[in-house]
């Protein structure tokens, strides 16, 4: 949990908070992994779909823009920033 924490605080932290599920720039992470569905796109709230966005990042202009980081983060990496974002 600790290497996630580190890389949510160097990708993630700038756009969303971890203590609260406000908006920032982007949704807040707190309790992600208790609600039903993500915030701007609607899916159900799964570690595929949250997977899913962190990798292809949202290119929609009317939504905050998030960047792709499936060519950022390893496998691995990826394992350890949804680790710890469930526990928020």
């Amino acid at each position: 949990m600790i290497a996630g924490r580190k890389l949510y605080k160097a990708h993630c932290a700038l756009c969303h908070f971890a203590d609260a599920a406000i908006l920032k720039v982007g949704p807040g992470m707190k309790g992600l992994f208790k609600q039903q569905k993500l915030a701007l796109s609607g899916l159900t709230v799964s570690e595929e779909n949250v997977r899913k966005r962190i990798e292809e990042g949202n290119p929609d202009p009317q939504k905050p823009l998030m960047p792709a980081y499936r060519d950022i983060l390893t496998a691995k990496e990826m394992d350890d920033l949804i680790a710890y974002l469930k526990t928020l």
